[in-house]
């Protein structure tokens, strides 16, 4: 006999009775109950695809599965509770991942000051599979990989929720959203990009955002936001210059992040902070051991600008002295760890790593736009990147290379003419 609870939701609309095969792959593991099965249950599915509520009949667990089989795995668990996905579920679940966040935040392992940069919904673990929503700054960037989250609406759904937060980890600080960059991915099609401002409704924000594209010479001082909407052709060219470069920062380094309607990647890639500063700290030594040896060995980095008015004399004495410590230096730099950057994109590991430890570094990208992008973010962090491309790299401390990252692997580092070794 059936209990009640089962009863009621056999009444859901489209509810989908499990096959004691699907409950049992689910449910019936010595790891708990799964969160996604690969294509081979998709038969069991019986054609039903998008936001499927299930019931399992034996244990009586219910929930909603993600169906679609342009994604993998294209069976996902969005939850074991709810039968609806709708306003109020991404409400609750947006609420849940902000207040773990902050949690994080007080314990000092996550970052939420005004201007730093993390994930605020990472797929299944935030009740979204298929959906990733990051932090920057002031400026969110909202990604499907599901052709069903569009049809079903959620993802607009999800945009207005996310743009109206209150992101404040600290009273002291104000951090409303200003725009939204949303990407919709889909199996072997170019990715729809479109920019949203989300300043229109408030005008205490509008008067923040004002005072944001100002301050940055974007548009001229005294403008209201009535007057930028009433034109067009300015609200698309705000856009391009807004998005295209958001000042943001990771640990006390600063990024550059690049939202615009013409990128796919904003050079940042959250998804690998963790990664990126859990190996930098196990293999180098951070840079205040580097200015104790620098101090112990009398070398002098920073070079003074020659007095013409001195005396021939004087002037190579000090020409003498440059050339000694700028060898000394090369030998520091040629003995240095060295950090292989591939697919550096805009260099965001290499300038954490040259910003905060005792390392040389060469980046690798065949976009010089990307390359570029990476000058700059050294530039930012006070670090004169070289500038020299060419085959010579004693000496250097941080090279940018436009070149194919398989090629530059096989002749540089596998090719025992010109063999360059990183450790």
């Amino acid at each position: 006999m059936l209990e009640p609870l089962t009863n009621a939701l056999l009444r859901v609309p489209n509810m989908f009775l499990f096959s004691p095969v699907l409950e049992r792959a689910l449910l019936g593991t010595n790891r708990g109950r799964l969160f996604s099965l690969p294509k081979e249950f998709l038969p069991d599915f019986m054609n039903r695809r998008g936001l499927v509520p299930f019931l399992a009949p034996t244990s009586g667990q219910h929930g909603v599965a993600l169906v679609d089989e342009d994604i993998s795995p294209p069976i996902r668990i969005v939850s074991y509770n709810a039968t609806k996905i709708n306003e109020d579920y991404c409400k609750s679940r947006i609420t849940e991942s902000l207040q773990y966040r902050f949690n994080l935040a007080k314990e000092g392992k996550l970052s939420m000051r005004p201007n730093s940069a993390f994930r605020l919904i990472h797929d299944i673990a935030d009740g979204f599979p298929g959906i990733t929503a990051d932090i920057y700054s002031n400026f969110i960037e909202l990604q499907s990989y599901s052709s069903v989250w569009q049809k079903t609406g959620i993802l607009d759904t999800l945009k207005t929720i996310i743009s109206t937060q209150n992101y404040n980890f600290s009273n002291k600080h104000q951090r409303p959203i200003f725009g939204i960059r949303v990407i919709q991915r889909q199996k072997n099609q170019t990715p729809l990009i479109h920019n949203y401002f989300t300043v229109s409704s408030d005008t205490r924000i509008n008067k923040l955002f004002i005072k944001y594209i100002s301050d940055r010479e974007f548009i001229p001082a005294g403008l209201t936001w009535q007057e930028i909407i009433s034109d067009k052709f300015r609200v698309e060219k705000l856009k391009q210059e807004v998005f295209d470069t958001i000042i943001t920062e990771e640990q006390g380094v600063i990024l550059s992040a690049d939202l615009s309607a013409t990128t796919r990647n904003t050079g940042i890639f959250l998804d690998q902070k963790r990664n990126r500063h859990y190996i930098l700290e196990k293999y180098l030594k951070p840079k205040k051991e580097l200015e104790r040896k620098l101090e112990e060995e009398n070398v002098e980095v920073a070079q003074v600008e020659v007095d013409k008015k001195l005396n021939n004399n004087k002037t190579n004495n000090k020409k003498s002295n440059k050339k000694d410590n700028q060898g000394n230096v090369g030998n520091l730099v040629k003995n240095k760890v060295r950090l292989l950057n591939m697919f550096a994109h805009t260099c965001s590991w290499s300038v954490i790593a040259a910003t905060k430890y005792d390392v040389a570094t060469v980046s690798v990208d065949n976009s010089p736009e990307m390359l570029e992008k990476g000058r700059f973010n050294f530039e930012m962090n006070g670090i004169e990147p070289d500038t020299r491309l060419g085959e010579s790299w004693q000496g250097k401390q941080h090279e940018f290379l436009r070149e194919d990252v398989f090629s530059y692997v096989s002749k540089t580092i596998m090719s025992n003419k010109k063999k360059r070794s990183f450790k």
